[in-house]
């Protein structure tokens, strides 16, 4: 089977990224739901060439953007490395499977094996995330996106500015110190 050099995972929300927000998360490759041959799928696209980056990034799902965020791209070469690495070479691999329905000839799977330790599936969820290169949506196009990268901005705003204001509350909470204070001195 021929891969291309990199594949493709979009970004559906804004909990797939890290607080640096350049980064992606562990949930960027959940690893739910394991298929009736006993691996757990994770959709990509193959970047096999330029047009597939603008076929993920065009995806809908009930007229929305699917992938409402971006894309993130991963090379093959870095997923060939940890696969070779020791504990993950049984579990984990990836294949081409193109989708007939709707057509999608990009269409392929990140595979994990059904029934590995958890701290090999956390490793490898987070190996996935320290490898991907995120790209938001605005970079590849301007006008519709700008609404999505605004209300992911305000969103991403208004959750730092609830922690702020609950860690205010919290601290404004707690009594004041009891103050000491020191005894008199006594005449020599």
């Amino acid at each position: 089977m021929v891969y291309s050099d990199s594949c493709i995972r979009g970004i559906p929300r804004s909990n797939c990224l890290t607080e640096v927000t350049t980064m992606a998360h562990r949930n960027l490759y959940p690893f739910h739901q394991a298929g009736p041959d006993g691996w757990f799928e994770e959709s990509i696209n193959w970047n096999d060439d330029a047009r597939a980056v603008h076929f993920t990034l065009e995806q809908k799902d009930d007229g929305e953007w699917k992938y409402e965020i971006g894309i993130a791209i991963i090379q093959r070469d870095k997923i060939d490395l940890m696969i070779r690495r020791r504990g993950i070479a049984d579990s984990f691999k990836y294949e081409r499977k193109p989708i007939q329905e709707p057509p999608n000839r990009y269409h392929g799977n990140l595979l994990m094996k059904n029934g590995i330790p958890k701290q090999v599936k956390e490793s490898i969820r987070n190996h996935l995330a320290w490898i991907s290169e995120i790209h938001f949506r605005h970079e590849y196009s301007d006008k519709t996106v700008e609404k999505t990268i605004v209300s992911y901005i305000l969103r991403r705003l208004s959750s730092i500015i609830s922690r702020l204001l609950s860690a205010l509350r919290q601290f404004r909470q707690k009594p004041p110190p009891a103050s000491r204070t020191c005894p008199p001195s006594r005449p020599a």
